[in-house]
């Protein structure tokens, strides 16, 4: 027997704040913000399974492909109102600047662990399939 599919919608307690909105005008559905508090927090070596952006609100971010878990950097760092586009399936990391990072993170489509994840900040909630703008995760399509 087929798993039953879990449909979300946002959170209708949460609205959108103007750079979420400025990602999914942009072609990516699937938001949900970040906020990184400074040295020693980071975005772990991972991937995600569709083509995702990054849209830095406020603090800076290096963000690179790691290879062999070695941490390669590119040397610069991106700043408010910068795009970090990530195509699927790129193992990246992210290291913010000292004073921390901000950053919204958009996605085409949505995966089983951004669910869970965005689940855990209240940023979605499960709802019965047929409510307007329900959608569930990549893995069940």
């Amino acid at each position: 027997m087929a798993p039953k599919k879990i449909y979300y919608i946002y959170n209708p307690n949460k609205p959108h704040s103007v750079e979420e909105e400025l990602v999914m005008q942009r072609g990516f559905p699937i938001v949900s913000t970040t906020k990184l508090n400074g040295i020693g927090e980071r975005l772990f070596n991972h991937s995600h399974h569709s083509k995702n952006t990054h849209y830095v609100v406020s603090g800076s971010i290096q963000v690179s492909k790691s290879h062999d878990n070695d941490f390669r950097f590119r040397p610069d760092f991106k700043f408010p109102g910068d795009w970090i586009d990530v195509p699927s399936n790129v193992t990246y990391i992210g290291v913010p600047g000292k004073e921390g990072c901000t950053f919204v993170e958009g996605h085409t489509l949505l995966s089983p662990t951004t669910a869970e994840r965005m689940l855990g900040r209240d940023a979605i909630i499960e709802a019965p399939k047929t409510k307007p703008g329900a959608f569930t995760t990549e893995e069940d399509h």
